[in-house]
């Protein structure tokens, strides 16, 4: 009797869950989601805290603590029932994972040695009075609760909400467009199941809501098990046959067959537009960068001197490339556009060279990012390197001890991507992942600004992005068909979030334009031809 109780109600995707049985086992009139069963149990333990007379415990305090991937404070400590009970109705379902940490550090952060009729908020010694019992009202499965230990004197009421074991899940999904076939997209699905028992599974391919594909035959999932001590749900994987797609589009696959969470039972993959690309080489006085660009699967490769290309740029003559290479050059003037650079720096705003390094090894890599695929700097060794001093509008992508080696520039015009030595200073011409990595490079940049988003995000993640710049009137279209407004910085950068709900995220935006957006606004009118100029849709979020 007595005390203070922290009511915990568990908010994450497994919560949507519905059951047709409660906790005793007894048939529900009708289906409920676990979440909607959890509010009503813990409005029923408020009454007991709280509701008076012989039989109720007379707590001083509740308060009312939602979590999912994040904790929020939807009621401080109070013993109004009304209040307790108008905050647990608030609390809405997200498709978040399942983490308990910062909520009961909230808790503690509210009781812990502080002293409440202090004004100025001074410490006190420790009171085990105030240390409140948590009420826990979650199905289980929470990612962290191997990490966390409870301090003394607390303690944890579990209260087990839902049994229902029906559910499969698609878990991951990779849409490609082939090399050779650039107009046809190859799909590929996982499902897990983490039931006792095999399932089966049927799986449908939708491009943009339209249905396009059914698996032939069900998809069989093997039961879950226990290994080690860890739970492992059963895996299948599923490919679908290659599909007709020049245009971006929106890519799912889902489960067929009801079951007991239906969050789970599809996935969303955005593909960028079939393309392409075509490749300028300027300088190339060597063989090596020459014929390895010249060999790249692209629709049109030409090469020109620096003179000429200073002079195109100045007079204007330069014709449209998604990629230029400079091969141990370096221009006077970058216009707009997408840039792989060896040797000399560019000319980019923020970048400044001031000497060489010599004997030069890789010391720390972003082996994440595209340009590294299958491209490891493990052996390569450089004689000599320009020493340069980049700005916070640069990412490292590779680091010697002497200073960064690769660095990627990305501004909503300007996409780069520049090595600081010339490749016949290195031994990286005899490694294949020299190849991988001017591949990736051309790859990655001929389709920087494709899609303004080309990584998925997880419920509970912010979601943030550059704009090109004077981007105004910028709208998220989130899953429940509702819109916000969200206003760009001087840059272009827009933060928005947390995300809560799984689906697909649209984005649109409006330009000003005069002369100094014209060349912005006419790079996305080219991926976006049939859009009016005043109102173009930039791209696509995906969230699984």
């Amino acid at each position: 009797a007595g005390g203070r109780h922290v009511v915990m109600i568990d908010n994450s995707a497994s919560m949507n869950a519905v059951e047709t049985v409660d906790g005793d086992g007894k048939a529900l009139d009708e289906p409920t989601s676990r979440l909607a069963l959890a509010k009503a149990a813990a409005k029923a333990r408020v009454g007991e805290l709280l509701g008076g007379g012989w039989f109720s415990l007379s707590a001083s305090d509740v308060m009312i603590v939602a979590f999912g991937a994040r904790a929020e404070i939807k009621a401080p400590f109070t013993d109004s029932i009304a209040t307790l009970e108008s905050a647990i109705d608030a609390i809405e379902a997200t498709d978040e994972a399942t983490a308990i940490g910062d909520a009961i550090e909230l808790a503690r952060a509210f009781t812990d040695t502080q002293n409440r009729n202090d004004a100025r908020g001074e410490r006190t010694e420790t009171n085990t009075g105030d240390i409140p019992t948590i009420e826990l009202y979650s199905d289980g499965r929470i990612a962290d609760i191997g990490k966390l230990a409870l301090r003394d004197g607390e303690s944890v009421i579990y209260h087990r909400v839902g049994s229902a074991s029906d559910n499969a899940a698609v878990v991951a999904i990779s849409a490609e467009r082939a090399p050779d076939e650039p107009d046809k997209v190859q799909v590929f699905a996982s499902v897990v199941n983490p039931g006792l028992a095999p399932r089966k599974v049927s799986l449908q391919l939708a491009v943009n809501g339209a249905v396009r594909a059914i698996t032939p035959q069900p998809i069989e999932i093997p039961a879950a098990i226990e290994r080690d001590g860890a739970f492992v749900p059963g895996r299948s994987q599923a490919t679908f046959r290659p599909i007709e797609q020049p245009t971006d589009a929106s890519i799912e696959v889902a489960i067929v067959e009801d079951d007991a969470l239906r969050a789970d039972d599809a996935a969303l993959a955005v593909v960028a537009p079939s393309k392409r690309l075509s490749v300028l080489l300027v300088g190339g006085g060597g063989f090596v960068l020459r014929t390895l660009v010249s060999g790249l699967p692209v629709e049109r490769f030409e090469s020109m001197s620096i003179e000429s290309f200073d002079a195109a740029v100045a007079d204007g003559s330069l014709r449209p490339f998604d990629v230029v290479v400079f091969d141990g050059v370096a221009a006077k003037k970058l216009p707009p556009g997408r840039y792989l650079a060896f040797g000399p720096p560019p000319p980019l705003p923020g970048l400044s060279a001031f000497g060489t390094h010599r004997g030069v090894y890789a010391r720390s890599v972003r082996e994440d990012h595209p340009v590294f695929r299958l491209a490891t700097l493990d052996e390569l060794y450089v004689s000599q390197m320009t020493a340069v001093q980049p700005d916070r509008a640069f990412l490292v992508l590779a680091e010697a001890p002497e200073g960064p080696m690769i660095l990627a520039y990305d501004r909503a015009e300007m996409h780069a991507i520049y090595v600081a030595f010339d490749p016949l200073d290195s031994n990286w011409p005899f490694q294949r992942s020299f190849v991988n990595f001017t591949a990736n490079a051309v790859e990655a940049l001929g389709h920087a600004g494709d899609a303004i988003a080309s990584r998925g995000l997880v419920p509970g993640e912010a979601l943030t992005l550059r704009l090109p710049t004077g981007s105004r009137d910028v709208e998220i279209r989130i899953p429940n068909e509702t819109t916000v407004k969200v206003t760009p910085d001087a840059e272009g950068n827009i933060s928005w979030g947390p995300v809560e709900v799984a689906g697909l995220y649209q984005m649109g935006t409006s330009f000003g334009i005069d002369g100094s957006f014209m060349t912005s606004v006419d790079n996305w009118l080219r991926l976006f031809p049939d859009r009016p100029r005043d109102q173009i849709q930039l791209g696509l979020i995906r969230l699984h």
